[in-house]
């Protein structure tokens, strides 16, 4: 047989492995029915958004471009197609997708990041990096394979089947980490791979692909390939990792050995070294001198993933997503029980002052879209109260009323809602001034983390004359220890928060007497 139809016959099989082995979005829902959609269009993308993503869609297309142009000279693979970017305001959920059927386009969901799940200088800029480089390394093909894509389109697609799920999410982190922000520098990611490395529970490349039904779930691949892909690209240089994704988009080699067929064979080639032995110098930088181990811990249940953790008088609260509900810990007797059920999309919680009311910030669901909501119940009998706030969310109490985080596109605001009046809006944010979830200090103070270009600060809005400050940084120490500031709480007048300043893992910090004369405290 002519070898031109032997290849035709091989790429139309593996077209049709592709369509069956590669999850896409094409029914996800990102838009409203009705809605009247804008389009700007520029050298190489159509932006399509309705009018409240207006001010989104203006500063996407001041640097797409640019990114589009930065992605292919990093990979070496030229695109030449245009690319539809859909903006959608109607979920509350930061997050985008690429699909590349029937043809690449991008969608980004207009709504700003947790500040606690990870850092960016612009949150639009790195969610628009991220699909766009799933969009540039998806588009690898030989010279033959781009023959035939121009014939089946994009069901020709080498890298989607022969690349693990490690690899395509970790080009995606490891670039919108190169300025030094994003999930590969987080030391948040790292301390979950050195605890894992030194509890024996590193990911096999097996497990990091998604196949695991344990924490990190399908974080895994962002984390574990994130990480990855930066390792290789600082230990070989980018001109190496470039051409890996380069034999990627060749047809692949098929073997009867896991780690000697398609994606681990074409690695072996570029790198010289197995798959394996590279992982296991992977997992080994993430050795650390020094660590102690911790025997005990307040919970005893064996199967628990704590989303949020709040502190009453007497007790300690958690929301546990596996068995979804509110678990109350008695701090004297160790005692647990369940304080409330709580839908699967709840995402933090918040004691009253006297122990008696539970807020739950989440989301409700409408088939892919999500709206922010906080529902309040009583403590006693797990029941709601009937109270809801629709459109906040990382809520507390305070005062006579709540104090919470509001959405506005890529930014966010601090706002108070009190019973039967409009919500106050206190502090406005924009794409590179984010807040985190705000924690009452007293009375009259609201403690908060705030994210401005990707550097935290900590700060303390005055309600009685309406005005925030922040706290002095007196020296580059004091600017590493807020950098990376996580997990705000409030306790007698003082604030504690975890912090790392470059060494080692997280540590605890507290800013004593926060409310008159602050004194910042670092424990090791």
């Amino acid at each position: 047989m002519n070898i031109f139809y032997k290849r035709l016959i091989l790429i139309l099989s593996f077209s049709v492995v592709f369509f069956m082995a590669v999850p896409f979005r094409a029914s996800s829902q990102s838009l409203k029915s009705g809605a009247s959609l804008r389009v700007i269009s520029t050298e190489y993308f159509d932006i399509i958004f309705p009018d409240q993503s207006r001010s989104s869609a203006e500063l996407l297309a001041t640097f797409a471009d640019e990114t589009l142009k930065q992605v292919t000279t990093l990979l070496g693979i030229p695109y030449e197609e245009r690319i539809p970017v859909t903006i959608s305001p109607y979920t509350d959920v930061f997050n985008g997708y690429m699909n590349p059927f029937p043809y690449s386009h991008i969608v980004l969901y207009d709504a700003p990041p947790d500040v606690e799940i990870t850092t960016y200088r612009n949150s639009l800029e790195s969610l628009f990096l991220h699909e766009l480089t799933h969009v540039v390394s998806l588009h690898t093909r030989s010279p033959f394979l781009s023959t035939m894509h121009k014939i089946f389109g994009a069901w020709v697609n080498p890298a989607g089947v022969s690349a693990p799920m490690f690899m395509v999410e970790g080009v995606t982190v490891s670039f919108e980490s190169l300025e030094g922000f994003g999930r590969a520098n987080d030391p948040l990611v790292h301390h979950a791979l050195v605890q894992a490395y030194h509890e024996g529970k590193f990911l096999t490349p097996f497990q990091a692909s998604g196949v695991y039904d344990h924490p990190p779930f399908g974080r895994a691949y962002y984390e574990y390939g994130g990480l990855f892909s930066a390792w290789l690209q600082e230990k070989y240089g980018m001109e190496q990792y470039a051409v890996l994704w380069h034999e990627l988009g060749k047809i692949p080699k098929f073997s009867i050995f896991f780690y000697r067929h398609g994606f681990f064979a074409r690695f072996e080639r570029v790198y010289g070294i197995s798959f394996l032995d590279a992982w296991k110098g992977f997992a080994d930088s993430f050795y650390l001198e020094g660590i102690l181990t911790n025997p005990a811990g307040i919970l005893n249940a064996k199967d628990m993933m704590i989303r949020s953790v709040a502190a009453g008088k007497s007790s300690a609260y958690a929301l546990d997503q596996y068995s979804r509900s509110v678990v109350e810990i008695n701090s004297n007797t160790g005692v647990q029980r369940q304080a409330a059920k709580v839908g699967s999309s709840s995402a933090s919680i918040a004691i009253s002052p006297d122990d008696s009311l539970l807020l739950v910030s989440g989301y409700r669901m409408s088939g892919q879209l999500a709206s922010s909501e906080v529902y309040e119940y009583a403590v006693e009998s797990g029941t709601k109260t009937g109270r809801v706030w629709k459109g906040v969310t990382k809520a507390a109490y305070f005062r006579d009323g709540i104090i919470a985080l509001s959405s506005e596109g890529h930014a966010n605001n601090l706002v108070y809602c009190e019973k039967g009046k409009i919500p106050e809006l206190l502090l406005t944010g924009n794409p590179e001034c984010l807040f985190s979830a705000p924690v009452p200090l007293d009375e009259r103070r609201i403690a908060f983390i705030v994210s401005i270009q990707g550097a935290r600060r900590i700060g303390i809005y005055d309600y009685d004359i309406r005005k925030a400050f922040l706290f002095e940084i007196d020296n580059e120490s004091d600017a590493d220890i807020f950098r990376y500031a996580r997990g705000l709480s409030s306790s007698s007048g003082n604030l504690l928060f975890s912090y790392h300043d470059g060494q080692g893992l997280y540590k605890l910090a507290c800013i004593k007497s926060a409310a008159k004369n602050p004194q910042l405290v670092c424990c090791d």
